[in-house]
């Protein structure tokens, strides 16, 4: 055997092996994650994995029920979905929507791919009130990427009590950066 076929044959049993160890995965993402990507070939997952949490805050002394959405795609709607989380006075409760995920945010998404800024529903004794969203979608490589956490907090911007202080609840949205 000569030299050059060894190395060959090395070559191969360490290609193989770097296909088996990285799955779906592409073998380059495995060495440069962009790489495949910048040279424009299918199927490179760089950037894709991962998660991003949603972590609903409510800081009133009322149970909300807040809404939310995303969607994979921000020109599909069927590509969205839809959700609500329950939190209680002075709890966190947590959405996690795995990436690739294009657009999300606080109400509803519509079949038409219009937003119902409705973002939570408080509930202050015999009262309902829905809180708006005064922002707009959020979009992922804008306002966040995939590892953030996007943290949707419903707060009382005023000292009263009962249906006055119903009236002034609003969603403040912060985005965390991921590591």
């Amino acid at each position: 055997m000569t030299l050059r076929r060894g190395a060959w044959r090395c070559g191969v049993v360490a290609g193989l092996a770097a296909v088996a160890i990285g799955g779906c995965a592409l073998a380059t993402d495995l060495v440069n994650p962009t790489l495949a990507s910048s040279l424009g070939l299918p199927g490179s997952q760089s950037g894709e994995r991962g998660v991003v949490i949603m972590a609903f805050n409510n800081t009133t002394k009322f149970p909300a029920v807040f809404l939310a959405f995303e969607a994979g795609d921000a020109t599909d709607a069927t590509s969205g979905r839809n959700f609500s989380v329950q939190a209680q006075p002075g709890e966190v409760a947590n959405e996690i929507i795995e990436c690739p995920v294009a657009v999300l945010g606080p109400g509803t998404l519509g079949a038409d791919l219009s937003v119902d800024t409705a973002a939570a529903v408080v509930v202050a004794g015999q009262n309902v009130a829905t809180v708006g969203y005064a922002g707009g979608p959020l979009r992922s490589g804008t306002a966040y990427k995939c590892g953030d956490v996007i943290e949707v907090r419903l707060v009382a911007t005023a000292t009263g009590t009962g249906d006055q202080q119903q009236q002034n609840l609003r969603i403040v949205v912060r985005v965390i950066p991921g590591q």
